[in-house]
């Protein structure tokens, strides 16, 4: 890994650089074009807020050392500048995944109907399965050449590797009918393509790159790509800067002056196919049906009127309040056997005419209570962040901040914390994630509720 600017920890060079030094790949198509033009020029723009930054922090450091200061002065404005370098980086990272998000939609709205339609596959998917079952075919023709003499040990090894022969080709077809499904799957809408690949536009570089049939084994190989079988599995080597390195390679190396960090390989990585393709996550439309279901069935009853012995009407649910523990505890369930959590806290969703967003009404109306931080994970040093002032939306005019940069580091601290409040890595972080989303579809669920038994009974004292 790169190191950042100035002294910054570690970044990564395929959101930081501009590009390795590499030869042509011939990558055709506006999307290529665009995606080189959007990442020059965010490249460029954030080089120079850089530059800003350093200029104003040395004017800084050095009107401290004319005058008779403390060290701790000189330490504060050291920080500040740290601070407002890590805030770019971080910016630039955002920024450029989102640039990466328009290359991946480009080569895969090309390719994708003719590899869907049983077109063939790429490069990096045909030689590297002929290579390693030509290998299996010739290790076993060498032991099948000795007729007379053989160990235990080598017959054992010609069975295995005829079993591996056999198995090879059914093999290859599940691997490319997963690949063409979530292809498919990607096409429609059926992926969720913010939380695919969070965090990791490498990997979502890599995965768009694999599934690009213009794309040479060369060509990938140009960019430190590799593709290979191994013990009957698929496998890639990747390099860090694999974003950078397609920017470079698209540009035949890139115009001078894009050099933010060098712009050099600094580590290979390995991946099997099955863990890359793991990345790209289905959207849950079971647990959106189940969770709909509770909800409609709830309102579909609302005002339903039944009758005693002697005539008299009485509604069949008195109360939402009669409801709501067994409402709780339905969506709590669904919730929890989610096989996508995430994507259902981050989605939209309609309550009765109202279209509502977990994440985007706990951030403006609701507060995380600090043992279900605790719990999953989340230091208290995130938590401290927000000490200063009341938790989320519930800052009053006279509690809110006059500094504007506090402030953003208050709302800096809380996208972080729900960020990973609602991307949770555990078990533990999953069941808080789905009770927290329970109570929130109970509440508004109540809320409709009694809005629409008031609309019905509005003189009902009851309502």
């Amino acid at each position: 890994m790169a190191n950042g600017t100035f002294g910054m920890g570690k970044a990564d060079p395929s959101l930081v650089a501009a590009g390795f030094r590499l030869g042509k790949s011939n990558i055709p198509g506006d999307h290529s074009k665009i995606f080189a033009t959007q990442y020059e020029g965010l490249i460029k723009a954030k080089q120079a807020e850089m530059m800003n930054a350093a200029i104003q922090g040395q004017a800084i450091k050095q009107s401290i050392s004319k005058g008779i200061k403390f060290a701790s002065d000189y330490a504060e404005a050291d920080k500040q500048e740290r601070e407002l370098v890590q805030g770019i980086v971080n910016d630039t990272e955002r920024q450029l995944e989102t640039v990466g998000d328009g290359f991946t939609e480009g080569v895969i709205s090309k390719n994708a109907t003719e590899l869907m339609e049983g077109g063939s596959s790429s490069e990096i998917h045909v030689n590297p399965a002929q290579n390693y079952l030509q290998g299996l075919a010739d290790q076993w023709g060498q032991l099948n050449k000795k007729h007379l003499g053989k160990s235990p040990e080598q017959k054992k090894q010609q069975q295995e590797l005829m079993q591996q022969i056999q198995e090879f080709r059914p093999t290859l077809v599940k691997n490319k009918a997963k690949r063409t499904s979530l292809l498919g799957l990607w096409t429609t809408g059926g992926i969720d393509k913010v939380g695919s690949f969070k965090g990791e536009p490498n990997l979502k570089q890599l995965w768009t790159l694999t599934m690009d049939k213009s794309m040479t084994e060369g060509n990938l190989a140009e960019i430190g790509v590799k593709g290979y079988w191994n013990n009957g599995k698929k496998y890639y080597d990747y390099p860090d800067g694999l974003l950078g390195g397609t920017y470079g390679s698209i540009t035949n190396g890139g115009p001078d002056g894009i050099n933010v960090t060098p712009a050099e390989f600094k580590e290979t990585h390995t991946i099997s196919e099955e863990d890359l393709l793991a990345r790209l996550k289905p959207i849950d439309k079971g647990t959106i049906e189940t969770t709909g279901g509770i909800g409609n069935q709830v309102l579909e009853n609302v005002n339903q009127e039944l009758k005693d012995r002697n005539g008299n009407k009485y509604y069949s649910v008195k109360s939402f309040d009669e409801i709501r523990g067994k409402v709780q505890s339905d969506f709590a369930t669904a919730f929890a056997r989610s096989t996508n959590i995430s994507h259902l806290a981050n989605e939209n969703i309609w309550v009765g005419n109202q279209e509502l967003n977990f994440r985007q009404s706990y951030k403006k109306d609701r507060a995380l209570n600090n043992t279900i931080l605790t719990t999953m994970g989340i230091g208290s040093d995130k938590i401290e962040k927000l000490d200063t002032m009341p938790p989320f939306g519930s800052i009053g005019p006279e509690d809110k901040p006059t500094n504007a940069d506090e402030l953003k580091k208050h709302e800096n601290a809380l996208d972080e914390i729900l960020e990973m409040f609602t991307n949770p890595k555990d078990q533990n972080g999953i069941e808080a994630l789905a009770n927290e989303m329970a109570n929130y579809r109970t509440d508004m669920l109540g809320m409709e509720f009694n809005k629409q038994r008031k609309q019905h009974d509005p003189l009902n004292p009851n309502n």
